[in-house]
């Protein structure tokens, strides 16, 4: 299986402030996301890359998404990226833990840390 290599970041225009997705570079200290042939000057602390699963709505599911758990489960999970074991990790928000990455293929994706801090703040 192969993932494709993708990105998401917030281009922050006075006129149309819009989530991007294409290829992420950073230049002279400036971070991009490039969707065909235009460049997107976007906030570094927006960016994302696309973890290769689907929400239960075939939603595309990025490093920085907030996820409802599954049935049964009633928490919020980020998922980040997880250095240690080289690998995707979906946290608990609010809490200590982790849950099988895979498991997220059947929650949904209710937000992100950028656009939605308020539910990270939730214990």
């Amino acid at each position: 299986m192969t993932i494709e290599r993708k990105f998401r970041g917030y281009y922050k225009s006075d006129e149309n402030p819009i989530w991007v997705y294409g290829f992420y570079y950073e230049e002279k200290g400036e971070h991009f996301i490039k969707h065909g042939s235009v460049a997107y000057l976007v906030d570094k602390e927006s960016v994302g890359q696309f973890t290769g699963l689907l929400d239960k709505l075939v939603k595309e599911i990025y490093s920085g998404d907030l996820i409802s758990a599954p049935e049964g489960d009633s928490r919020i999970y980020k998922i980040k990226w997880n250095d240690s074991d080289f690998r995707w990790g979906a946290f608990i928000v609010g809490g200590s833990g982790e849950r099988v990455f895979s498991d997220m293929k059947n929650g949904e994706v209710i937000g992100n840390i950028y656009s939605n801090p308020d539910l990270i703040k939730i214990t």
